[in-house]
């Protein structure tokens, strides 16, 4: 346990130092390393979404998971995908409108990437949008 401002580590036994010094590693130790309360986990959020953003989401997602080679970014976006995959498959039916819309919304994208494209993917300067 760490010590209040007013607190003393003293000897509790005449002499030894090495207790003394042991307990104040530990004090040191742990105000380097607080345990986390349960509420400071990081769980995913749920977040509202309109079907057109899992939809347009959904189409950068598919457009970074085939250009961008990083490992790191293929290690992410998966999970990413497949998340956004449950919440179309529970969310949006299947029907020709929204093929149409996901088909509109990749072509978009595409011609979007590639105006960006000259200045390099948005992740090589680090500005990546960290929601996608």
């Amino acid at each position: 346990m760490v010590p209040d401002h007013g607190d003393y580590f003293v000897q509790r036994r005449s002499n030894d130092w090495g207790e003394v010094f042991d307990r104040i590693a530990a004090a040191l130790k742990e105000l380097a390393n607080p345990p986390m309360p349960p509420s400071a986990t990081l769980e995913p959020i749920m977040a509202p979404m309109s079907p057109g953003e899992v939809l347009d989401r959904l189409a950068i997602l598919h457009i970074k998971g085939r250009r961008i080679a990083e490992q790191a970014q293929t290690a992410v976006g998966p999970n990413r995908t497949t998340s956004l995959l449950a919440v179309r498959e529970a969310s949006l039916p299947h029907t020709p409108e929204t093929g149409r819309v996901t088909a509109d919304l990749r072509r978009v994208n595409e011609e979007l990437w590639q105006l960006e494209d000259p200045f390099g993917p948005p992740e090589a300067a680090g500005t990546s949008d960290p929601c996608l």
